[in-house]
């Protein structure tokens, strides 16, 4: 198997994926699951972080050397 270098997904599924890390990290943290719950977390916040815009980024096809 290859995996492809980006992944592209809408604004649902962006929504559904930081839902089911906030839900999963509840679940754990509420089973004494502490470590498991930081991990979720951290993979929350990777989501999150990716999907806050900046007026002032570079678009990625600028970066790429496209457009």
């Amino acid at each position: 198997m290859r995996f492809t270098t980006s992944v592209v997904l809408s604004k649902k599924e962006a929504f559904e994926a930081c839902e089911a890390c906030a839900e999963a990290e509840r679940a754990l943290l509420r089973t004494g699951r502490a470590a498991e719950a930081m991990r979720v977390a951290a993979l929350f916040e990777l989501l999150e972080g990716r999907l806050v815009s900046d007026a002032r980024a570079t678009p990625p096809a600028e970066i790429a050397g496209g457009a």
